[in-house]
């Protein structure tokens, strides 16, 4: 009961603090309405067409039988598309920087590929392109796609040239009869090079860490679950401050020389601290719906369990106070219950996966992640709402979050010093 007395306190003193009240439930919809519109900026757009980078090119072999077919299949390879240009409207583009490179496919082209003779492209840049990376990064890789092709096409021609001798060798030798004439190679090598191009045997498909929207899109809804966790966690240090100001305006004695352990004044204290943290959460998650409606993203799924959501939102509120407990138990000064733990609770969100998917982390930085509440908090909201998880999925994240919990208010009970 007098844990209860003193929980009722410290919620009457939030009500009367506009300040609190900003901070606790105003902001963090601030920060979900700026993050969710900057990453859902072309999250609409998916009947858009992918832009590709001009290839401008010089073609002085217009008429030969290879550089059409050579043209095509930088095309085929993906993005750049090749610009046909003379070359004194190339040169003058290129000298006023309107084009920062070109591509020069020189006069003979054709005829020295088909003699077999090596035949050299110029691919040539503007002075000053090195000044700008993003220029020279494109260069690299056009020049990239242009070998590329250039090496397919010249292992085409080989093989072609390799059964033409084949079948004047046959031919030099009329006493062997001729099952397939060397037309009949080529042309079925010929249509073998058309097929690999349209259909390849291999195909490669790109997978890695998905963006926070990626993931929100694939889930069918905006997950924000990463974010409450952020703001959950930072309200440990609002609740270690208040504790330790009525500490130092002597209200602790004064409670303590009451019917009240030292136990049960903590408890209040955590009462009030979890009860500030649920209306946190319903108010993110809900203000988040809203904000997502307004942006056009749909509908914000809180996954296929409703009841392991609730679970988990408690579990973090409690982890949460549990956590202001402990900095309250380890900070010798309001300072370091303030501004140093503000700090750490960032730092431990950000190895945590609440702004930063963990995926992009090294290796040694996700495993010190998992030292860390955040990390449990955000692998099991993302479980629930983006992989469509249900309770028995997330029982490994809610026995962790326990355990932090526990291990919070032990040493926070341990070590505070009412005093």
């Amino acid at each position: 009961m007098n844990a209860l007395v003193i929980a009722l306190k410290d919620l009457q003193i939030l009500l009367k603090d506009r300040g609190a009240l900003i901070y606790t439930f105003l902001f963090p919809l601030v920060f979900v309405f700026i993050f969710l519109g900057v990453f859902s900026v072309g999250g609409g757009d998916d009947g858009e067409e992918v832009t590709l980078k001009e290839l401008p090119v010089v073609n002085l072999d217009s008429s030969g039988e290879i550089s059409k077919p050579f043209i095509d299949g930088i095309n085929r390879a993906g993005g750049v598309e090749v610009v046909l240009y003379a070359q004194d409207e190339a040169e003058e583009l290129l000298s006023n920087t309107d084009i920062w490179y070109m591509l020069i496919i020189p006069p003979g082209f054709s005829s020295q590929v088909a003699a077999g003779e090596q035949a050299t492209l110029r691919l040539v840049s503007h002075p000053d392109i090195n000044s700008l990376a993003s220029e020279s990064n494109t260069r690299d890789t056009v020049e990239q796609i242009i070998l590329g092709v250039a090496q397919d096409a010249s292992l085409q021609i080989h093989i072609v040239r390799a059964l033409e001798q084949m079948g004047d060798m046959q031919a030099g030798s009329p006493a062997e009869p001729e099952v397939f004439t060397s037309e009949r190679y080529i042309a079925q090598a010929s249509s073998q090079f058309e097929r690999a191009a349209t259909r390849p045997l291999v195909a490669v498909e790109q997978t890695g860490p998905t963006t926070v929207a990626e993931e929100e899109e694939e889930a069918g809804g905006t997950n924000i679950g990463t974010l409450a966790v952020l703001f959950v966690f930072l309200a440990a240090q609002s609740i270690a401050v208040s504790i330790f100001e009525e500490r130092r305006s002597g209200s602790f004695r004064r409670l303590l020389a009451g019917p009240v352990s030292k136990a049960g004044l903590l408890g209040g204290k955590m009462l009030a601290g979890l009860v500030t943290i649920v209306l946190q959460i319903v108010v993110f998650f809900a203000g988040g719906a809203l904000i997502a409606g307004l942006l056009g993203l749909g509908g914000m799924s809180l996954g296929n369990d409703p009841l392991a959501f609730v679970l988990l939102s408690l579990m973090v509120a409690i982890c949460s106070t549990s956590l202001a407990i402990f900095i309250a138990g380890l900070a010798r000064t309001e300072r370091q219950a303030s501004s140093v733990s503000q700090g750490i609770l960032w730092v431990a969100a950000i190895l945590g996966g609440s702004l930063v998917s963990i995926y992009f982390l090294p290796s040694f930085l996700q495993a010190i992640a998992q030292l860390t509440p955040h990390f449990w908090a955000n692998q099991a909201y993302i479980d629930l709402i983006n992989r469509g998880q249900t309770l028995s999925g997330i029982v490994d994240e809610l026995i962790a979050l326990a355990v932090f919990s526990v291990v919070f208010f032990g040493v926070g009970l341990w070590r505070f010093d009412f005093e």
